[in-house]
């Protein structure tokens, strides 16, 4: 309670003002993420690559009546998260589920190949049965996190609906153009997870020499399909990445890449990139 002899201080009509601007802004924040969220649930009429990855494609109505007002909150949404950066892309997986899983596998090559055979180093995760498999997390989740994450661009590839296990050649020019950029930024974090594999084998096997190349290959277990669950006969091994260890290059990066058009590795240039 305040002295009889001392004024309780009023606020000025900026302060106000200032106030009521917040309580606006925060009452509509919260509206826009309920109806963010639950506007990906509605059909929107989007091609699917200006579609949000979780955006359910279509009409809700025949009616335009209907379908235009969807469309236009939809497209303020939209441009609000991008405005804001407040796009998030967990939903549990849904409704997009990923095309396949994706599982990394590291392959050494050794110079003297006849005394030392190549070897197979495959990724803990690797489920013994690919039609039934489940995860649980355990003390090794950030380690499947930080491979899943490397082997991330081959899960949402778009398959050919005409040729199961094939790559959506609509697509393929684009992706391949991704995944450069992908190994581009990510680098450095590739040659670290191929040193600390080739590491901890040659801890365990000390007669062996370092390899001469190492390639990161990619194992694809495509998502079955519910009415037909059998995927073993679409299963792959794909290459990925090489890298030679000798070689030092200040004008390429220490990986190539496969390319999925010209089906090869090929050499990148060092960029500078943000």
């Amino acid at each position: 309670m305040a002295p009889e002899n001392e004024s309780i201080p009023r606020k000025s009509p900026c302060s106000k003002l200032a106030s009521v601007a917040l309580g606006i802004f925060f009452l509509f924040q919260i509206i826009f993420l309920i109806v963010g969220n639950v506007i990906q649930y509605l059909p929107r009429q989007l091609s699917e690559h200006r579609a949000e990855p979780f955006q359910k494609l279509g009409r809700l109505s025949d009616s335009d009546l209907i379908q235009e007002p969807v469309e236009a909150v939809g497209w303020f949404c939209d441009r609000w998260t991008e405005l804001t950066g407040e796009w998030q892309g967990w939903s549990m997986f849904a409704p997009v589920f990923p095309h396949r899983g994706v599982f990394p596998v590291v392959v050494m090559h050794f110079e003297e190949s006849s005394k030392y055979p190549d070897v197979t180093l495959s990724e803990d995760f690797t489920p013994d049965n690919p039609e039934h498999y489940f995860q649980l997390t355990d003390s090794r989740h950030r380690r499947f996190n930080y491979e899943t994450r490397m082997s991330a661009p081959f899960a949402l590839i778009p398959e050919d609906p005409k040729n199961p296990g094939q790559w959506d050649p609509r697509y393929v020019d684009r992706w391949n153009s991704e995944i450069e950029t992908y190994v581009q930024l990510l680098h450095r974090q590739y040659s670290s997870y191929l040193r600390w594999r080739i590491s901890l084998f040659l801890k365990d096997h000390p007669d062996y020499p370092m390899p001469e190349t190492v390639e990161l290959k990619i194992h694809i277990i495509p998502t079955p399909d519910p009415n037909n669950p059998n995927t073993v006969e679409t299963q792959q091994t794909i290459p990925y990445l090489r890298w030679t260890p000798a070689e030092v290059s200040d004008k390429y990066l220490p990986l190539e890449y496969w390319d999925l058009i010209e089906m090869k590795f090929k050499k990148l240039v060092r960029k500078e990139l943000p």
